[in-house]
C-alpha cells in the first residue's frame, strides 16, 4: 500500500496486471487501476487474478 507522506495516512492501492497473450490487444498490454480503500481494491484484484489465470481465449467476465 501507498502512503501519503504529508498526511501520513495510506493513499490508496494500485493495481497493475500483465494481460495473458490470449486476451492481450498486444503483446505485455497490462491492466492497471486505482481504489481508495480495501472495499473498493478487492474487485479489481479478483478480477486481475481472473484474467491472470484465464485460459486462453477466455476473458472470465473481464470488461
Amino acid at each position: 500500500m501507498m502512503r501519503n507522506e504529508v498526511l501520513d495516512r495510506p493513499a490508496g492501492y494500485a493495481i497493475d496486471a500483465l494481460m495473458p497473450d490470449g486476451l492481450a490487444p498486444w503483446p505485455g498490454a497490462r491492466v492497471t487501476g486505482r481504489a481508495s480503500t480495501v472495499e473498493e481494491a478487492l474487485p479489481l484484484i479478483v478480477k486481475a487474478v481472473a484474467l491472470s489465470f484465464a485460459p486462453e481465449g477466455e476473458n472470465q467476465g473481464a470488461g
